[in-house]
């Protein structure tokens, strides 16, 4: 038998699924091309969740709404982390239709926890800080010769939400 070389991805996950019968898969990470697809479609979603009272977001809203946006999008997202399922005849399986509700929060929170967590973090964080810098900046008794003016906090972001999927592609490539 030839030596296989080849080290396992350690954030690949395995679940069990089944309403009757389980059967383990794998949950596999996002390929960065699969990403930028993915965020092509949850991007709006995203846009609208950011654009709402950030003084109410917390990591937990945060995570409801990626969730509620991942079941919107899940066949397609299925086909970017899981392998084909086929019964014992080859036939294909419907994940959706033999999966409960249980099995899928924990396939959802796998895929929101390996491929986004850093970003709710990484957003929290910055949410934080522009909050601090604006409190920074807020005048004292409203003299005009105290004021500063505030910082464009927005363009500094290196993530700009209005870019294309076609733009992220050919970066990609």
């Amino acid at each position: 038998m030839p030596e296989n070389n080849s080290v396992m991805n350690p954030r690949i996950r395995s679940v069990e699924v089944g309403i009757r019968d389980l059967r383990k898969i794998s949950i596999y990470p996002l390929s960065v091309r699969d990403q930028l697809k993915t965020k092509a479609l949850i991007k709006d979603s995203l846009e609208t969740l950011l654009k709402a009272d950030t003084e109410s977001l917390t990591e937990l809203s945060f995570v409801s709404h990626f969730v509620n946006t991942i079941t919107e999008h899940i066949d397609t997202i299925f086909t970017f982390i899981t392998d084909k399922v086929v019964d014992k005849d080859g036939n294909s399986i419907d994940l959706l239709q033999d999966m409960d509700n249980t099995q899928f929060a924990e396939i959802a929170q796998i895929v929101y926890e390996v491929n986004y967590s850093f970003l709710a973090k990484t957003v929290m964080s910055f949410l934080e800080k522009a909050k601090a810098k604006m409190e920074e900046f807020q005048p004292i008794s409203n003299p005009s010769h105290l004021m500063k003016p505030l910082p464009n906090v927005v363009s500094n972001m290196d993530i700009d939400p209005t870019i294309s999927l076609e733009k992220d592609l050919e970066k990609a490539e």
